[in-house]
């Protein structure tokens, strides 16, 4: 299954004393709209359990939402992990998690997931920040700062070691033949990023 249940309690580990944008963690952004106000707030460790969380319910998760910290600002797309976007006036709920893996089993869980949130509109945003950008009707990407990406060399890809944790398969069709290699998925944009040439390389693989 690609969410799991936590049954302990939901506590506010936001560390409000400390700059926790370094720390290793899960960030996740909750925004919630009430009477037309939207206020955001901010956790740094749950946004890989924003599907248990919510699974807990309208009532718990909109109480331990607005326990975090309260913020001026979304997270820098870098950096955020997970969103979920509680409209209370209209009863929608939209929500995202970076470790929320869209498998066969997805339908299944929002079905159970709408009957835990009963009344209300619930919905997954498979293109993330895009959809909240569009939902929340705001100026969010174009603001991003945009990374760089750099072509790896024809060495790097063909002396890319995998083990059982390989995150990428690659698939070359060619007429009859196919070519059937794998990426430790660190390297997938800057083997893209090689260009029409990265072909012949690939082969070698």
């Amino acid at each position: 299954m690609p969410f799991f249940f936590y049954w302990g309690q939901l506590e506010n580990c936001s560390f409000n004393t400390v700059n926790t944008k370094f720390i290793m963690g899960q960030r996740a952004n909750y925004i919630i709209t009430e009477n037309n106000t939207r206020t955001i707030y901010y956790n740094h460790w749950r946004a890989n359990c924003i599907t248990s969380d919510l699974y807990l319910g309208k009532a718990r998760f909109i109480e331990f939402a607005k326990s975090c910290r309260q913020v001026e600002v979304m997270l820098d797309e870098v950096w955020i992990e997970g969103c979920v976007l509680v409209n209370i006036d209209k009863k929608i709920v939209h929500f995202w998690s970076f470790e929320y893996a869209v498998t066969s089993v997805t339908g299944f869980y929002l079905k159970k997931l709408r009957d835990r949130w009963k009344g209300w509109e619930v919905n997954f945003l498979y293109n993330q920040m895009y959809d909240v950008e569009r939902i929340l009707n705001i100026d969010y990407l174009s603001k991003q700062e945009l990374i760089g990406i750099t072509a790896c060399t024809s060495e790097e890809i063909l002396n890319d070691e995998f083990n059982e944790w390989a995150g990428t398969l690659i698939l070359l069709k060619e007429t009859d033949q196919i070519y059937i290699s794998h990426s430790d998925g660190w390297l997938l944009e800057g083997i893209l990023a090689f260009g029409e040439p990265v072909v012949d390389v690939l082969r070698k693989k």
